[in-house]
């Protein structure tokens, strides 16, 4: 008797109990696969053992030393960053019992698992049934969970009577950006503006190995340009300049928060301008020496610059060595005039 469990956080998938029930001893081979809710093989282990007769095995994550095999990069690269925790999603685990020098034929069991519930997606910005004034938001959520996790997020219009979820299943995407490594996304510029007092819903999806994926709960918000700032988001994520496309609206809250990935030691330069190039802005603070690996840095437009609130500008980086040049329009937010 083959008696399989699975938590979320798993070192090994032998977390089993195993009774022989029988008078003769036997030498097995245990193979467990955990599989996706598609039937995708995720992870493979194989495990030797005796069992005497009448023996009563528990097999749990410490003591035993499985040869581990990961079917899907994903999954190796998910345990990697959340130590040893596996993504939110629906699992079968199969345990199989091979005898080994005798003629019986394999035991199997296959039992399913939901880890959805450990899923703690919630929004941030913009928040469910409020209403913002910024037509080209930065949406961004929290994820207690899987804060390494990949996202996608969607973005649909709400036509007339509408519900949130009937909108989600069936309207056209405004917007549908997969591939998403950080906790926030910026309006595309290459996306159509928010309309004026239109509703919209939007969701965001955690991508669980090849096709899967877990989602968020469904939010609105409602456009309105003339909505006071106290709506204006308190806090914005980190942008990932490695990824962030040229000429892309953003925002910066009294200060630019910024991360960029680099292969060498370097030095990047800062630049900011009026948005039509014309006057250059003097930064205190506008060279950063980079590290291998990923650097995170924030730069601040609140005491070493005087800037207009909600005003645009645009903000150069250059590097020293790699090459990586992006000028991006920011927008400022003096965080005084906002909650």
């Amino acid at each position: 008797m083959i008696d399989p469990a699975l938590s979320p956080r798993v070192s090994s998938l032998f977390s089993l109990s195993i009774i022989n029930q029988s008078n003769k001893n036997y030498n097995l081979k245990l193979e467990a696969e955990l599989r996706s809710r598609s039937g995708e093989s995720l992870w493979k282990q194989e495990l030797s053992i005796n069992l005497n007769s009448f023996q009563s095995l528990s097999i749990r994550n410490g003591g035993f030393n499985p040869n581990t095999t990961y079917i899907n990069p994903s999954i190796e690269r998910h345990f990697e960053l959340n130590g040893k925790q596996l993504p939110p999603s629906d699992y079968l685990l199969c345990i199989k019992s091979v005898f080994l020098n005798e003629t019986l034929q394999p035991i199997e069991e296959c039992v399913e698992y939901s880890l959805s519930d450990f899923s703690n997606l919630s929004s941030i910005y913009p928040v469910d049934n409020s209403t913002i004034g910024m037509e080209r938001p930065i949406f961004s959520w929290m994820d207690a969970q899987n804060p390494n996790a990949e996202y996608r997020i969607t973005l649909v219009k709400i036509d007339g009577k509408q519900s949130k979820y009937q909108a989600i299943r069936r309207n056209t995407p405004y917007m549908k950006i997969s591939n998403i490594n950080s906790n926030s996304m910026e309006y595309p510029s290459d996306a159509p503006s928010l309309e004026e007092g239109e509703r919209y819903a939007w969701q965001v999806s955690m991508m669980v190995g090849k096709g899967d994926e877990v989602r968020s709960e469904i939010w609105e918000f409602k456009y309105d340009e003339n909505s006071p700032d106290s709506l204006i988001p308190n806090r914005t994520s980190y942008i990932d300049l490695n990824r962030v496309d040229n000429g892309s609206d953003l925002y910066a809250i009294g200060n630019f928060k910024f991360k960029i990935e680099t292969n060498q030691s370097e030095r990047l330069k800062v630049k900011l301008y009026s948005l039509d190039g014309s006057k250059l802005y003097d930064l205190n603070e506008s060279r950063f020496d980079l590290s291998i690996g990923t650097n995170s840095f924030e730069l601040d437009l609140y005491d070493q610059v005087y800037l207009r609130h909600k005003k645009k500008y645009k903000i150069v980086f250059e590097s020293s060595k790699s090459g990586v040049s992006k000028s991006l329009v920011l927008t400022y937010i003096n965080p005084d005039f906002i909650d």
